[in-house]
């Protein structure tokens, strides 16, 4: 009994001096994504952001042997299979990549990139995260593989360079309701400082469907109303839809669900 409890003294005593050494400031990027050898596409739930940069690393291993798994299956990595033989054909997810090659897309029909080992790149859409393989028939695969994906910024991110200066974020949004909605919904936005607000609903491959702000607010809280119609009044389909709201230099994003 005695031994152990030394033992736990000196865990804690470890723990607290380990502390000491770093100042823990949370989660600056996404969770980890496992991102499967056997299926087409993996949705990352991760909604990207009009003009946002993002990183993309990717580790693991995998193979071309689906039952028997050893060292000679052709282990191959999120690089893809290189060689002129394992290039795709024209009818593949992504022509001209390697075979096993990582790859991604901005929602659901959204245009094919290369991603690899990594990736980083601007979005020039709002939309859902897609990553999947290079592949034609994944009744051979074995593995997966993970992948990391954050926001780049350029120093310290923006959110951590207020919190250190003791200043709040200078904007927040609430989810809509009701969500699931038909056809009316509403978005509730906080905005700690005056500035310019623009408030716009996209669909799922990132294209601008609704504009519904631009204008100058002071401070305060606010509730504006989507009515479910496209910029030339008619009523969109059922389906998801994003609503983003930006302010100085800030942008939120959330979203939603219409059901007819």
């Amino acid at each position: 009994m005695f031994r152990f409890s030394i033992f736990f003294v000196f865990l804690a005593f470890y723990a607290a001096s380990f502390a000491q050494d770093i100042t823990p400031i949370g989660n600056l990027g996404f969770p980890a994504v496992v991102v499967s050898n056997t299926e087409a596409w993996t949705s990352t739930g991760i909604i990207l952001t009009k003009d946002s940069s993002y990183v993309i690393l990717v580790q693991g291993v995998a193979a071309t042997n689906g039952n028997t798994v050893s060292n000679t299956d052709l282990w191959i990595g999120p690089e893809g299979m290189g060689g002129p033989d394992w290039m795709m054909a024209p009818d593949g997810p992504l022509p001209g990549a390697a075979s096993h090659s990582v790859i991604g897309k901005i929602g659901s029909t959204g245009t094919t990139f290369y991603i690899g080992k990594n990736c980083s790149f601007k979005a020039n859409v709002i939309g859902e995260l897609y990553l999947g393989i290079n592949d034609k028939d994944f009744s051979d695969n074995y593995g997966y593989y993970v992948a990391f994906i954050t926001k780049y910024h350029h120093g310290l991110p923006p959110d951590l360079v207020e919190k250190t200066q003791g200043f709040p974020e200078n904007i927040s949004i609430s989810q809509n309701y009701p969500n699931p909605f038909n056809p009316n919904t509403n978005i509730e936005y906080k905005i700690t400082k005056q500035g310019n607000v623009e408030i716009g609903i996209y669909d799922i491959n990132g294209r601008l469907v609704k504009s519904l702000l631009n204008t100058t607010q002071h401070a305060g809280s606010y509730t504006i109303q989507w009515n479910g119609q496209d910029e030339n009044g008619g009523v969109v389909s059922s389906g998801t839809y994003f609503y983003q709201v930006k302010s100085d230099g800030v942008q939120l994003v959330k979203k939603m669900l219409m059901l007819k």
